[in-house]
């Protein structure tokens, strides 16, 4: 592919006709034409003179971002030797669970040592958010335990 470049040389600008050339495993430029100073105003680089027109849409583009539309995840976090191991535990998609749906996922058996679980939020422009901590997970698991027994 050819393409124009501009070298500044004391304040005056040169131009070249450059085209990147493939020997072996590197990629080096060599100068196809010399033009100085200027440019002549009827030049039409190769590569794209050669290149097919432009389809014409007639598709109306959107200048408002799209909504963003998180989804919801239960993680659980289990300590282990060489660092922690983090896996989705369940995936709730674009609905807020409840606390009965979280309590569900995980069970009513006590939490073992070691192990946490976060509810997270992820977005599709930023990183995951956490909405309830493992001390919060913690209390309702307790709390929905008590209230069975």
């Amino acid at each position: 592919m050819s393409f124009i470049r501009t070298k500044t040389v004391k304040g005056n600008p040169y131009y070249y006709l450059v085209k990147s050339v493939r020997e072996g495993k590197k990629v080096k430029q060599e100068i196809v034409q010399y033009f100085g100073t200027t440019l002549p105003p009827d030049y039409v680089v190769p590569s794209q003179a050669t290149a097919p027109a432009p389809k014409a849409t007639t598709a109306k583009v959107s200048t408002t971002p799209s909504p963003i539309v998180p989804t919801y995840r239960l993680v659980k976090s289990v300590r282990e030797l060489l660092g922690n191991k983090r896996s989705i535990l369940k995936d709730f998609g674009t609905t807020l669970p409840s606390d009965e749906a979280i309590v569900a996922a995980i069970g009513t058996t006590p939490i073992p040592e070691g192990t946490a679980y976060y509810l997270v939020e992820k977005g599709t422009r930023r990183k995951e958010k956490i909405l309830k901590s493992y001390a919060d997970i913690e209390k309702l698991v307790s709390t929905t335990t008590a209230k069975q027994a």
